[in-house]
């Protein structure tokens, strides 16, 4: 096994200060917990009838996502997760009577100019119920937090190895030994 050359110490140091800065980044970022959950009581509710609705598409590292953006009678546009690309043509047809609520103070960023929709009733059959949505976006803010907070975690552990490594080659460049 080739070894280090002790001469490059300040190298394992300087990644591990760059790791243990990425990690306060991190941690900065979660750590704030101005999150408003979406409460029943700012939602309004709307009901209305479907005039169509199409199949947006997102391309990301993870894969690819599929949500679903109708369109209402009026020209109003909102998108939902309770239906998936696959069944949205058995349940979203067009003429159909809809109930959903919208949080009409949002500063959510709408996907494809269409507003995020909880909860979906079609023609009085209820798709996903507004507690089961809110729930949702709960659990999704939770695990989205505690996985930044491992990610954070593994950064500070990995950095003080780093450093450590790099102390320690420091001090066997600055070692005599003896002939």
């Amino acid at each position: 096994m080739k070894e280090i050359s002790p001469k490059y110490w300040w190298w394992l140091i300087a990644v591990g200060v760059f790791l243990l800065c990425m990690s306060i980044k991190c941690i900065s970022g979660i750590l704030p917990n101005n999150h408003h959950f979406t409460d029943a009581n700012d939602l309004s509710e709307i009901r209305n009838t479907i005039d169509s609705y199409y199949i947006n598409q997102k391309h990301d590292r993870s894969g690819v996502h599929y949500t679903i953006i109708f369109v209402l009678i009026n020209g109003d546009h909102y998108w939902t997760n309770a239906v998936n690309k696959d069944t949205a043509n058995n349940i979203l047809k067009a003429k159909s009577e809809v109930r959903f609520y919208v949080n009409p103070h949002s500063t959510a960023k709408p996907i494809d100019g269409a507003a995020k929709s909880y909860g979906l009733w079609v023609s009085g059959q209820q798709i996903k119920s507004l507690d089961s949505a809110l729930k949702q976006e709960r659990s999704n803010y939770y695990f989205a937090r505690t996985s930044g907070i491992l990610l954070a975690l593994c950064l500070v552990f990995v950095g003080m190895v780093f450093i450590y490594c790099g102390w320690i080659l420091k001090k066997r460049a600055s070692m005599t030994f003896p002939p």
